[in-house]
This record gives structure tokens, C-alpha cells and sequence, in this order.
């Protein structure tokens, strides 16, 4: 719809304006979120969350844990994401969800950037990395504007185009600058869909500061041929 479309471009050019890196994922994510949470807004670029929080420390919900893993070393680098926090073990630092996307230099913020969309981690954290252009249009572009539908299938319609993964997640690094951190000399992080390693997410339970005593474990997860 259009109201879609204009929500995308608002992610879009907000990203631009803050010299944040563009990725499919941005598109990825803005159609996924209007897909499951359309009958709660269409205010997409607004949706955040950190705007999770006060529903969290009322206990109406679950306490909400997404994951994602970094890329370029086996094994992978899990990252967590609540509506407090964002960070790692393996990272050796946490950021406020709401700092994410603004860059960072030796553990300090260097500027104020928006906080980046739910609809962008959503994209992140739900298998995006693993798709492709074609799928993405074909599966999930039914609420796009015409022209903008247009534009993606045109670029897709070239095979090699089409069935290469493109552009994963990218954030900058907010460890960067920090000594001994594993990812300090990066200036952004890569991040994809933590399941391209395990579809069971129990790593971010394992933290010590956590005293979890039992940990169940519902595996729904469909086999894929490899």
C-alpha cells in the first residue's frame, strides 16, 4: 500500500541523513513487520524496542530475548537484544536498545542518531541474511507501491541479480575503539540470523548474571535441506 511505501521511504531516508549503512534488510524488515504487526499500526518507522519496556516491567508479556550472531569468524559472536540492552558476552559490552545504530568510539557515544526501527532488527533477527531478492519480492512485496514493486522485480529479473544474497545487516560498532574487544578495529558490525548457526537460541540464557536454574527447550523448527 502506499502508506507502506511511504513508511519505507521515512526509514530509508532517515538512515541516509545519519550516514547509517543501507541494506536489504531495511526493505526486508519493513515488509515482515507491516506482515505481523499491520493490524496494530502502520506507523512503522516508529515502532521501536525500547518502546517495549514498560510493558516488560509490568510482566503483561514474556520477557522478550532476540538474537542475532556476527559474521567473518566461526564460531559466531551471539548478540542480544532486549528492550533494556543490546550487547554481548563475547562482544564484552551492552548498549542501551535505544543507542543502537549511533556510532561509538572507545565505550562513548559520539553522537545522538534516532533509535533504529523494530521493523530493521525484525529483518535482522527472522532468517533475512538467508533470502534472497527474488523471494523477498515474490513472497512478501504484495503491499508495496506499484512503482517501487516495480523497480525491485526489474532488478530481480536478472537471474545472477535475482539469487544472490545481498547487503546483510549492518550496524555500526559500538565497541569500537574499546582495547581487547574482539570486533574494537571494526567501524560496523555485520549481523545475521543467529538460526544460519543453531535454530535454538540458548546461548543468551547461559550468562552467569542471569541464575537461570531450568531451561525448556521447544524445537518446532522445520528441516531444510542442506
Amino acid at each position: 500500500s502506499d502508506v507502506v511505501a511511504s513508511e519505507l521511504m521515512t526509514i530509508l531516508w532517515r538512515k541516509v541523513a545519519f550516514n547509517q549503512p543501507l541494506s536489504s534488510i531495511d526493505i526486508f524488515g519493513a515488509l515482515i513487520t507491516q506482515r505481523m504487526l499491520g493490524w496494530y499500526t502502520q506507523d512503522l518507522s516508529k515502532l521501536t524496542l525500547s518502546g517495549q519496556i514498560q510493558r516488560a516491567e509490568r510482566g503483561e508479556l514474556p520477557y522478550p530475548i532476540y538474537s542475532a550472531i556476527t559474521t567473518k569468524e566461526v564460531p559466531y559472536g551471539w548478540v542480544e537484544f532486549t528492550p533494556h540492552e543490546i550487547g554481548g558476552e563475547y562482544l564484552g559490552a551492552f548498549i542501551p536498545s535505544y543507542a543502537l545504530g549511533t556510532p561509538f568510539s572507545g565505550g562513548y557515544s559520539m553522537s545522538l542518531d534516532p533509535e533504529t526501527p523494530l521493523s530493521f532488527l525484525m529483518g535482522t533477527w527472522g532468517s533475512a541474511y538467508s533470502i534472497n531478492f527474488e523471494f523477498m519480492v515474490k513472497e512478501l512485496a504484495g503491499g508495496l507501491a506499484p512503482i517501487l514493486k516495480d523497480l525491485l522485480s526489474a532488478t530481480v529479473s536478472f537471474d545472477q541479480i535475482g539469487r544472490v544474497r545481498l547487503w546483510p545487516s549492518k550496524v555500526a560498532n559500538f565497541t569500537r575503539g574499546i582495547p581487547d574487544a574482539p570486533r574494537g578495529a571494526q567501524e560496523y558490525l555485520t549481523l545475521i540470523d543467529a538460526g544460519i548457526e543453531f535454530n535454538l537460541p540458548l546461548p543468551p540464557l547461559l550468562r552467569k548474571d542471569r541464575g537461570i536454574d531450568i531451561i525448556i527447550a521447544l524445537d518446532n523448527s522445520q528441516d531444510i535441506a542442506q
